[in-house]
């Protein structure tokens, strides 16, 4: 299946779904994701603020900085094209602002490596059964993905995965596929 097609299906189901079954998905994929052994070894975790009908992060949030680990959140920068990797902490809520594309940034950078992260989750509009993502377009994740050595993890609804997308050679597999059905390993 072409990528274009993939984003386009996958959008449809997305704003079709009563954003209440998303938000019980989401729980559901929280489950699962808390569950990986890598999650649980892993201690810098990156994570992206979910907006719209995208797997709902804000509640992980909480948990992670519940939990003492470091949270690490992406931030968008236009200019460059890029995104870059900013610690939060507990206050983060009321040090955030709206960010390009309509997503919640920190207000306080603590710029951090990506090569420090143990774990990354990543959103997407597709996947495929063999790790392949198809993001928004514009290529800030997969820039991103190149840089980092830790498990990638997709989340998302199960009706974003098909049996096979088309990608190019810039697009960055996961190593990990969770969503409210199954957890997928590559």
């Amino acid at each position: 299946m072409k990528k274009e097609t993939a984003r386009k299906i996958s959008k449809f189901f997305r704003a079709v779904s009563p954003t209440a079954e998303l938000l019980e998905k989401s729980l559901k994929i929280q489950e699962r994701l808390l569950s990986l052994k890598e999650y649980k070894k892993a201690k810098t975790i990156c994570t992206y603020i979910s907006k719209e009908k995208e797997v709902f992060t804000h509640n992980l949030l909480n948990i992670f900085l519940n939990e003492r680990k470091e949270v690490v959140i992406p931030i968008t920068d236009v200019k460059k094209g890029i995104l870059k990797l900013s610690k939060i902490s507990y206050d983060f809520a009321y040090h955030c602002r709206m960010g390009p594309f309509g997503i919640m940034e920190p207000e306080i950078i603590k710029e951090i490596s990506p090569s420090e992260l143990d774990l990354i989750l990543v959103p997407g509009v597709a996947f495929d059964i063999n790790g392949g993502r198809v993001g928004y377009g514009k290529g800030y994740y997969d820039k991103l993905l190149e840089k980092v050595n830790c498990p990638k993890v997709g989340l998302c609804f199960d009706f974003q995965i098909f049996k096979r997308i088309s990608l190019d050679e810039w697009d960055v597999r996961m190593d990990i596929v969770v969503s409210d059905k199954r957890i997928l390993y590559f």
